[in-house]
């Protein structure tokens, strides 16, 4: 953009005239013309249109020395045709304004271009700005790769994180089937320790309920001897002989 708007003050400062039509074009200003008067303006007459001020002058003075030269020599060549009191036809007119405009703007200067920019520099202006305009695309589509490219890093770098963060998931996933699997262990042995402390427990009163009966019976311990001999022959002792009688 810099580059074309320094072409762009370079082709603005190699104008020698400024035009006056503003946003309307040649054409539009040339249309109003020929609306108003019946017929085309020739080149003298369109020149003055679109490069006269309001009040009828001119921005610039080489302007104003050149529509003054080019009316005179007009002026010179209608009357050497039709002599001092004789009236050209529109057609001669403009094809003599056409000749003497082209004299003093140059022979490739196109109409209503404006004096100082010229067929070759207009051609110039357009591969040049071809050529910055193709810089600028290659520019652009350089920019868009290399963004492209990191991008796509980036969404390959991210790929490997997901891949690892699933691989690590699936390591925790894992070792909270094995510590499940653990803590169901670990409650089955707790379950079968409770039945197993409950068990004793019911030994246990049995005992006790069977401590709680000896006062009762004082012969208790002639009897168990005898149940005890009675039982296995004389081998058991009187604690089995108890027991027995318990039962």
């Amino acid at each position: 953009m810099q580059k074309l708007s320094l072409c762009g003050k370079k082709a603005r400062n190699d104008q020698v005239h400024t035009h006056t039509t503003g946003a309307v074009s040649f054409a539009r200003t040339k249309d109003i013309y020929k609306v108003d008067n019946k017929r085309e303006p020739n080149d003298f007459e369109s020149f003055h249109l679109c490069y006269k001020t309001k009040d009828g002058t001119y921005l610039q003075e080489a302007t104003r020395d050149m529509m003054v030269i080019a009316n005179r020599e007009i002026s010179s060549k209608v009357k050497e045709l039709v002599g001092p009191e004789g009236i050209a036809e529109d057609v001669v007119v403009a094809k003599i304004a056409r000749e003497v405009l082209n004299k003093l703007l140059g022979n490739e200067e196109p109409h209503c271009y404006g004096a100082g920019v010229t067929k070759s520099q207009i051609s110039k202006f357009c591969c040049d700005l071809k050529r910055m305009r193709g810089e600028g695309l290659a520019d652009e589509n350089r920019f868009l790769k290399e963004k492209v490219d990191n991008q796509t890093k980036e969404i390959h770098t991210q790929k490997k994180q997901i891949e690892m963060c699933n691989k690590e998931l699936e390591t925790c996933k894992r070792q909270l089937v094995t510590q499940n699997k653990k803590v169901e262990s670990y409650k089955k042995q707790v379950e079968t320790q409770g039945l197993q402390m409950k068990n004793m427990e019911q030994k246990l009163n049995e005992v006790y309920g069977m401590l709680k009966l000896l006062p009762a019976f004082p012969d208790l311990d002639n009897v168990a001897s005898a149940s005890a001999s009675a039982v296995a022959g004389g081998t058991c002792d009187k604690q089995v002989g108890i027991y027995c009688l318990l039962l």
